[in-house]
Order: C-alpha cells, then structure tokens, then sequence
C-alpha cells in the first residue's frame, strides 16, 4: 500500500492499532493497514514533537535516520494533538534484535552504522540526547536507522531527556549545555553492547554505574572482536574523541572491508527478497567465520 498518499492529515483512534512502544514524552502506534507509524505526545508534551520535526526536517532523508513523513493532526475526545508519521519497521529496536539469530552476522556492520548515525546528526548540528540500542530500529534491508529525537539539542537548545546511567556520561558541572560528547559517550556503550550482545553493567543499580563510569572502572575489553574495538570503546568512554567522525575513521581502520563497504545497490532500494536476504546473510556470516579464525 502507498502509504504517502493516503489521506492521514486527520489521524482518529480508531485508525491506529495499539501502542507498540512508550517513551517519556509519548507513545507509537502503527496506522492500521500502513506501514506507517504515528508518534503522540502524552498531555504538555506538544514541545517535544515540534522539537522532533524540526529536527527531522534539518536532518532530512537519510539511509541511517528512520524516515519521516510529516505533522498530522490526532483527533480525540473532541481535541486535537500534533503528531509525527514515521516510518514503520516491523523488526523493531536493536535493543530487542542483538541476539535475534537472523541478524547475529550484521553486527559487525552494525557497528559502523551506529557511528555515521552519530556523526551525520552532529553535522546538523542535532545532539541526540539518547544515544543507544533501544533508539535504534532495524529496518526491512538489515541496516539501521535512528529515531526519537524528541529529547534532542538542535543549535544548542537545552537538552529534554537524560540517558539511561549506563548511556550516561558523568558531568563535571551540573546544568552543562549540551556537547556531542555526551553521545560520543553513549557510542562508545552502544557499541560494547553490539559487541557482545550483552548489557553494559547488566544488573548494577543506577548508583552503581554511575561509581563505575566515574572512577573509569570498565569491564574487560581486551576479547572484544575485532582487535582495536575495546580500544576504541575505551576512547568513547574517556572523551578522548572530539568528535563522532572520529570513532568512524578508527572504526574503519579495525573492521574488515565486508563491514566498511557503502551500502549494497540493492540495499538502496526498500526491502531485500527472502532469497537474496539469506544468500546476503549466509556470505556475512561465512566472512566473518574467516575474519575470526584468521
């Protein structure tokens, strides 16, 4: 179905299947028989949207940023809410993907991902806020895209939501302004996370993360694959990178070409068949057995 023209400026209740995922300042449904999805806004939360759709409108299309149609207008209880129409992805977040076993052998390339997302929003001067797995969404063709800009920094403007502790970068002076280093931080977990397909700190309070990140007490990253990616991780997480473009230069120096390559022709175009999906997927995973085992 062409979901672009259909007539959705108006978006009722009874249009949208249940919420498939709730943030701080709203909620996403998917339009019934689309693939579209729509963003709500919770009750005083409307700054947060026109927040997001400026951003999304600087940023514009990109293979790494989950696409954005347009404002709608939601219709209930005789009130009207600006919405946002996103793009829908029926795989959901990485967060929830890491260890799905047909996507395993994308890791790799994954890891690159994550790092131009970073670094092209940075050049938009956009600071995301949130960096991490559960704000990435794995779309139809494998690759990944960033999303919920809700919380972001534009120019400069103050900061709206606060990462999770183990995405946190601990601040020297409370009420800093925004600094893409505080995403460079959260890469730098984002990126272990891909790694190993663990939880950072995985059941350490929110206290004791904070312990950890502040005495530079990180877990082992010497085994991480391929060599140099601990390394790199380590820089994230000690602001030792000015800036994301950085942690993509190194990043492309450490994985093998398979992962580094520009996107397939085929990749450019939507959604892969089910037969070259495999036929992609089983070559991934028959390079990376031969990278490991060299």
């Amino acid at each position: 179905m062409n979901c672009v023209a259909l007539d959705l400026d108006q978006i009722r209740p009874d249009q949208i299947d249940p919420a498939i995922g709730y943030g701080t300042f709203a909620c996403v449904s998917r339009i019934a028989g689309t693939s579209l999805a729509v963003k709500v806004p919770f009750d005083e939360a409307s700054h947060h949207i026109r927040i997001e759709q400026r951003i999304y409108e600087r940023l514009g299309e990109h293979h790494l940023i989950l696409k954005y149609h347009r404002q709608a207008v939601f219709l209930s209880g005789g009130q009207t809410t600006p919405v946002l129409l996103l793009q829908f992805l029926e795989a959901g977040t990485l967060e929830k993907s890491l260890n799905t076993p047909c996507w395993i052998q994308r890791r790799l390339e994954w890891l690159l991902q994550v790092a131009e997302a970073v670094a092209y929003i940075h050049s938009k001067t956009v600071i995301h806020c949130d960096v991490g797995c559960h704000n990435f969404l794995v779309q139809d063709n494998g690759t990944l895209a960033l999303c919920d800009f809700g919380g972001s920094s534009i120019d400069g403007s103050e900061i709206l939501e606060f990462p999770k502790p183990r995405y946190a970068r601990p601040r020297p002076r409370l009420g800093e302004k925004p600094d893409v280093k505080d995403d460079i931080f959260a890469l730098g977990t984002a990126l272990y996370e891909i790694s190993t397909g663990q939880t950072l700190y995985k059941g350490k309070s929110d206290k004791e993360i904070a312990a950890l990140f502040r005495s530079h007490t990180y877990p082992d990253l010497q085994q991480l694959s391929p060599p140099g990616l601990g390394e790199i991780i380590r820089r994230c997480w000690s602001e030792r990178y000015a800036v994301a473009e950085q942690v993509v230069c190194d990043l492309r120096k450490v994985l093998p070409d398979f992962a580094c390559s520009a996107l397939r022709p085929e990749l450019r175009h939507g959604r892969l068949s089910t037969k070259l999906l495999w036929a992609t997927s089983l070559l991934s995973i028959f390079a990376l057995y031969i990278f490991l085992s060299a």
